[in-house]
């Protein structure tokens, strides 16, 4: 069902508002509809009313002679405002403007007080209305709920009422088009310009690992529509690339800072999903890139062609490099190894301090990948720069702080999990290759656990 209390008020009261009120009965009346509207969904003897038990979709004289009060313990306030809605298009049946708005609340008002049936049978009164009235430009207003209500239940929600859902969207916008060309001056007409304007809008996403292995492709997660060419470019950044700059002021920044540059990467990406309105996913390849920082946008067109108004981006670094702490009583231990074998890195340089410079101190890696700083008093946020042989990792906003603890905690042991992927997006059937190591602590020291079986369960984030 479509239905929902505020929902359902919500769009009522548009329709109504909507609705033309040349007699101070008119506007009178629509107070009341507004109100009976609201009783009618909150009421707790609330019942719905079937088509079959009263004409409540028909748009010729079965609904304007209908004797309401025959079902009146039905739902008592559904069927007052009915009985207003006869009154009114009674009083408009001349005049075109006000009787068309009024029809199209009672038929909105009746869908969301017949039950799980109205969908469809909503859907063929409007039709039937809007034969009524060919050659007219208030036929655009009818045109225009029929697609907006086929956009509405285009979704995979409604597969069950309507196992084509899809092809209602392509109805939709055929509809608006039809509808702007034959009636381009009317109300109806402005109503499916801005209709059209939302199915056809083009939206791109997309989805990287952060941090990955230099000089080899990787994977890329993109979410569009209405886009039949990825264009994707790879710009070089450096490390504190949008640092201290506000989120809502990222994509300005972005935009001037591609302008004049030359991108280090271009590629096109052509793809043969169908045109139909819908939101898809897709993977695809990026090349392999150097050790660094980059900025990779993703576009509808050549972000140089002025027609170009899609854009997304995100930012990855390249780096054979990946640093993992453990939290002792008083020291962090920054334990640094390559990303791709596992093997610890010694003379690592390890630099950390904060914004005031409270903390600045450059830290060096033993044979095991491993070095300690002193925690400080209070919770301090902290940048971290990790560099070995011309390689760096950038971290930022983590923290450095003591934690309480006490006698038995230090006592206690506990270990902790290390888990390396091979990447973080992955086809269906395809084989993932990790590997991990399992630290131990206790009385304050930190130590691999040696000779011990675990089991690793890996799963979708989507599940």
């Amino acid at each position: 069902t479509l239905s929902s209390s505020s929902a359902a008020s919500d769009v009522y009261k548009r329709q109504t508002k909507r609705a033309q009120r040349p007699t101070l009965y008119d506007v009178l009346a629509q107070n009341v509809l507004s109100f009976y509207g609201d009783k009618a969904l909150y009421s707790y003897s609330r019942k719905y009313i079937k088509p079959n038990e009263a004409p409540i979709f028909e748009i010729d004289n079965t609904f304007l002679v209908y004797n309401f009060t025959n079902i009146s313990s039905k739902n008592k306030y559904a069927t007052s405002a009915l009985q207003l809605f006869q009154k009114l298009e009674k009083l408009h049946q001349n005049n075109t403007k006000a009787y068309i708005p009024v029809v199209l609340a009672r038929l909105e008002f009746a869908k969301w007080h017949s039950g799980d049936i109205a969908p469809p049978t909503y859907l063929k009164a409007l039709e039937q209305f809007a034969n009524r009235f060919d050659g007219n430009p208030q036929k655009a207003l009818i045109q225009y709920e029929i697609a907006s209500f086929c956009n509405t239940i285009s979704i995979e929600f409604m597969k069950d009422t309507y196992p084509n859902y899809k092809e209602y969207r392509k109805r939709a916008h055929t509809l608006v088009q039809q509808t702007i060309a034959e009636y381009p001056n009317s109300e109806g007409a402005l109503k499916c310009e801005i209709l059209k304007k939302n199915i056809e809008k083009k939206t791109i996403t997309v989805k990287m690992e952060s941090y990955s292995v230099p000089n080899k492709p990787s994977l890329a997660s993109v979410h569009f529509k209405n886009i039949d060419t990825l264009f994707l470019k790879a710009y070089r950044i450096p490390k504190t690339f949008l640092k201290g700059i506000s989120s809502h002021k990222h994509d300005s920044i972005i935009a001037n800072y591609i302008k004049d540059k030359k991108p280090v990467l271009q590629k096109n990406y052509a793809h043969k999903i169908p045109q139909d309105f819908y939101n898809y996913t897709i993977e695809i390849s990026v090349p392999k890139l150097s050790k660094g920082d980059y900025l990779i946008t993703l576009s509808d067109k050549n972000i140089n062609d002025k027609d170009s108004k899609v854009l997304t981006y995100t930012t990855i670094n390249k780096t054979n490099l990946t640093v993992f702490t453990t939290n002792l009583n008083t020291e962090t231990m920054y334990t640094v190894v390559h990303r791709e074998t596992g093997t610890p890195i010694r003379n690592a340089k390890i630099t950390v301090f904060d914004d005031k410079k409270i903390i600045d101190q450059r830290l060096f890696t033993n044979h095991m990948g491993n070095a300690t700083i002193r925690k400080r008093d209070g919770k301090r946020k902290i940048t971290e720069y990790v560099s070995f042989e011309n390689d760096t990792l950038y971290t930022k906003n983590t923290y450095l702080g003591k934690v309480a603890h006490t006698k038995e905690a230090d006592s206690t042991w506990n270990a902790r999990p290390f888990v390396f992927m091979d990447r973080s997006i992955y086809r269906p059937g395809q084989t993932i290759y990790f590997k991990g190591v399992l630290l131990q602590k206790k009385n304050g020291k930190s130590s691999v656990v040696p000779n011990v079986y675990c089991t690793v369960t890996i799963e979708s984030p989507d599940n």
